[in-house]
C-alpha cells in the first residue's frame, strides 16, 4: 500500500523556509495571461486561501512579463500547499521564488523554487502536486471564478488528484492541528516517519504521534483506553466519576438500566469520538436499540446513569489548562426570519461553498432531526426566535460534528484542579477531559458535575479556540524546542578555531558538542563514533539525541549551501577568511539563506581564544 512507502530522506532548511525544503526548477508557459486578477479571486472566494503575504512580497515587483511569472509561481505555490494540506500532509510554509528567468519561446520562463517538502515521503508526489497547482493556476484559476465552476472544479480535484495523493500521508488528522501549532508558534520539527514527528532540537525535543506525546505513561494510555478503569481509578483517588454497569446482553442492559435509574446512556466501554453512544434513554425498546448499536462497536457495554448537563472538552498539557469549550450538538442559529428549513438550506449551501477538505459537516433534516426538533416544541417550518438554537442531534459527535462555545475564561478554579489532578493520576502529559456540568463556573462539588472520559490522544481543534490552542506545542516543550546552535565557516583551520569557540563557551557554564563533515565530539571534548558522513546528516544526527545541549556546527561553505542545514535559524553564524571580500561574500549568503541572530566576519586571528 502507498502509506507503507518510506524513503530514507531528510531535506534541508534553506532561504528562510520554516519547513525542510527542496530546491526544484518548474516551467511556466504565461501564453495570453495579462495578470491574476481572476487567480486571486479563485484562491480567496473559493479556496478560502490568504494570500495577504504574497501581496504584500509583490507590492514592488516588477510589473513586466517576468514580473508576472514571478506572481503566478507565487500562486502556484499557495495552490500547492491547499493540495498537500488537503491530502493530510501537514505542510505549511509558503515556499520560494527564488529566480525567474526567461526561457525559450514567447511567454516561457523557467522558476527556481524552495519547495516545502516532508522527510521520508516520496519526492516525484510532492513535484506532481506543483506541477499541478502550476497548471491549475495558468488554465481553470485564470478564467472567471463562478460557484457552479467552483464545484465542478473541487470534484475533479476530490477524485483525479487528492484521492491519490492522500494515500501518501502517513499522518493522522489529529497530527495535523499539532503541526500546525507548532509551525504557528514557531517550534521546528521533522517527520522521523510513520507519521511520527520529532518537536525540537536535541535536549529540548519531543516525539510525537496523533497528538501523544513521549512524556505519556503508557500504562495511562491503556487506562484511558477503557472507559470503565478509568472511572473506577479516577473513584478511587476521591474524584467525581459516573455510575454505570458493564453488561454484554440486552437483558442485561435493561436489568442494569432498572438497578441505575432512568434516564440512562449506552456507550461502547472501549471507543472514542462519541461513537456507538445513545444518550437519554428512557424505555427499554429504546434502550435495546442502544445496546444493539453500541455492541457493533465493542461487545462490552456500559450503561450509565444520565447526569445534567453539557459536555464540555478540557485540554489539558503538563499541568495547564490549554482551553475549555462547551460542546454543542449540531444545529443552526434562528434569525427570527426563516425556518428550520430555510436555515438548514442556507447552512448547507455555504457549506457547498467551500473545498471539501474544508467543509464541516452537513447540516441534516432527516429523521433523527425531526425528533430533536419535535422534543424543542419545534418543526421544520418552524421559526426559531433570533438567537435560539434548533438543534438537530441530540449531541455533538465527530460523525455528525457540532459546534463550540469557547468558556477558557469561565471555568471555575476548582474545576480546574479537579482535571488536572484527573490527568496526572493517569500519568498523561496531553489529554481531553470530558466533564458533565450545567454550568463550568461553578464549583463540581456543588452542581453534581463528574468526569465522563479522560482522553489519551485528544482530537485537538482550532477553530473557535485559536489563541488558546497556539500555546499547546510550547507548553508541551516548555518553550519553542531549540537549543542554541552555532555555524563557523569560512577558510583556514575550522575545526581548530570552533574548539577556541567551544572552550570560551563552556568557560560560561555552556555543554557544547561539536561536529564537522567528518569528525564530532562530545562536551567533555571525546569523539562520538558516528555511521553517516557529511555535515548536515553529522549535525542532524546530533539534534536527534537527547545529550545535546548546544551544537557548534563546523564546515566548509560549499557544503553548507549545496542542501542547507539541518536547522531553521542559527544562535551566530562565524566566517573566518583571511580574504576579507569573499569572508564578505560568504557572509552575504549565509543572512540570505537562514536567520541568524548574530553572523560575524573574522580573520583567523581575531578569533576569541577561551
Amino acid at each position: 500500500m502507498p502509506q507503507n512507502v518510506l524513503e530514507e530522506q531528510y531535506y534541508g532548511y534553506q532561504f528562510h523556509s520554516r519547513q525542510p525544503c527542496a530546491v526544484v526548477e518548474q516551467k511556466l508557459v504565461l501564453g495570453a495571461l495579462r495578470d491574476t486578477q481572476n487567480i486571486d479571486a479563485w484562491l480567496t472566494e473559493f479556496f478560502q486561501a490568504d494570500i495577504s503575504q504574497i501581496r504584500e512580497a509583490e507590492a514592488e515587483r516588477k510589473t513586466d512579463r517576468s514580473g508576472l511569472a514571478v506572481a503566478v509561481a507565487n500562486r502556484a505555490l499557495a495552490v500547492y500547499g491547499e493540495l498537500v494540506r488537503a491530502s493530510g500532509i501537514p505542510c505549511f510554509d509558503l515556499g520560494r521564488v527564488l529566480r525567474v528567468t526567461a526561457a525559450d519561446g514567447e511567454g516561457v520562463y523557467r522558476a527556481a523554487i524552495a519547495l516545502p517538502i516532508i522527510d521520508h515521503m516520496p519526492a516525484p508526489l510532492f513535484a506532481q502536486l506543483l506541477r499541478t497547482s502550476v497548471g491549475l493556476v495558468l488554465e481553470r484559476l485564470a478564467t472567471e471564478p463562478s460557484p457552479e465552476a467552483a464545484r465542478e472544479l473541487f470534484r475533479q480535484l476530490d477524485e483525479a488528484v487528492i484521492s491519490h495523493a492522500v494515500k501518501y500521508s502517513p499522518f493522522s488528522w489529529t497530527t495535523l492541528p499539532m503541526c500546525e501549532v507548532a509551525q504557528r508558534q514557531n517550534v521546528p520539527w521533522r517527520h522521523v516517519g510513520r507519521g511520527i514527528a520529532k518537536l525540537g532540537w536535541g535536549a529540548r525535543s519531543q516525539l510525537l504521534q496523533n497528538s501523544s506525546v513521549e512524556r505519556d505513561s503508557a500504562i495511562g494510555a491503556q487506562l484511558s483506553g477503557s472507559k470503565q478503569l478509568t472511572t473506577m481509578l479516577l473513584r478511587s483517588a476521591g474524584l467525581p466519576a459516573p455510575e454505570h454497569l458493564l453488561v454484554r446482553s440486552a437483558d442485561a442492559a435493561v436489568e442494569a438500566a432498572r438497578q441505575l435509574g432512568w434516564p440512562v446512556v449506552v456507550k461502547p466501554e472501549h471507543e472514542a469520538r462519541s461513537e456507538g453512544v445513545t444518550i437519554n434513554i428512557r424505555s427499554e425498546g429504546a434502550l435495546k436499540d442502544a445496546f444493539a448499536k453500541a455492541s457493533e462497536k465493542n461487545r462490552e457495554v456500559l450503561i450509565e446513569r444520565q447526569v445534567a448537563g453539557i459536555c464540555h472538552r478540557i485540554t489539558v498539557a503538563r499541568g495547564n489548562i490549554i482551553y475549555v469549550v462547551k460542546r454543542l450538538p449540531k444545529s443552526v442559529l434562528g434569525d427570527g426570519v426563516n425556518t428550520v428549513s430555510q436555515l438548514v438550506e442556507s447552512a448547507n449551501a455555504a457549506r457547498e461553498s467551500v473545498p471539501p477538505w474544508k467543509r464541516i459537516k452537513e447540516f441534516p433534516l432527516d429523521d433523527l432531526a425531526r425528533e430533536c426538533l419535535d422534543e424543542q416544541g419545534l418543526a421544520p417550518d418552524s421559526v426559531p426566535a433570533e438567537g435560539q438554537r434548533a438543534l438537530l442531534r441530540p449531541h455533538s459527535t465527530d460523525e455528525w460534528g457540532g459546534d463550540v462555545e469557547n468558556l477558557t475564561e469561565a471555568i471555575h478554579p476548582d474545576n480546574v484542579s479537579l482535571v488536572i489532578s484527573a490527568v496526572e493520576i493517569l500519568g498523561l502529559a496531553i489529554a481531553g477531559v470530558d466533564l458533565m456540568t450545567t454550568d463550568i463556573s461553578r464549583p463540581w462539588h456543588e452542581n453534581g458535575a463528574v468526569i465522563i472520559e479522560v482522553n489519551y490522544m485528544p482530537q485537538v481543534y482550532l477553530r473557535g479556540r485559536e489563541d488558546e490552542a497556539n500555546i499547546l506545542i510550547p507548553t508541551l516543550l516548555g518553550g519553542d524546542g531549540r537549543i542554541p546552535v552555532h555555524l563557523l565557516t569560512g577558510v583556514g583551520d575550522l575545526l581548530g578555531e570552533a574548539r577556541k569557540l567551544k572552550s570560551e563557551l563552556e568557560s560560561k557554564g555552556r555543554k557544547c558538542h561539536l561536529t564537522s563533515a567528518v569528525y564530532s565530539e562530545d562536551e567533555s571534548g571525546r569523539e562520538i563514533e558516528i555511521t553517516v558522513s557529511g555535515l548536515f546528516k553529522r549535525s542532524l544526527a546530533l539534534l536527534m539525541r537527547k545529550d545535546v545541549h548546544e551544537l557548534i556546527m563546523v564546515g566548509e561553505a560549499a557544503e553548507v549551501f549545496s542542501g542547507g542545514l539541518a536547522v531553521d535559524r542559527l544562535e551566530s553564524a562565524l566566517v573566518i577568511d583571511a580574504d576579507a571580500e569573499r569572508g564578505e561574500l560568504t557572509a552575504r549568503e549565509l543572512s540570505v539563506r537562514f536567520p541568524v541572530r548574530n553572523c560575524r566576519q573574522l580573520a583567523p586571528e581575531t578569533l576569541p581564544n577561551g
